[in-house]
């Protein structure tokens, strides 16, 4: 199981430093949902939902991320 970070305004994948990917082969995998959230968090990454991506079967699985911001 890979996580990654998409953005889902323009569907693209998260690569690190605020660089974004079409190809999910290439995204950053967090490894953990947790890890994933709070980059979301503290990045304010409005726009983005973690993604569970399974090669066997291939399936995936979104999860969105309710960020509060004051």
């Amino acid at each position: 199981m890979k996580v990654l970070l998409r953005n889902t305004k323009t569907s693209r994948y998260y690569t690190g430093l605020n660089e974004w990917t079409a190809d999910p082969s290439l995204a950053l995998d967090f490894g953990v949902i947790e890890y994933a959230a709070r980059l979301a968090v503290a990045e304010k990454l409005t726009e983005t939902v973690v993604i569970l991506r399974y090669d066997s079967p291939p399936c995936e699985l979104t999860l969105p991320i309710h960020l509060i911001l004051s």
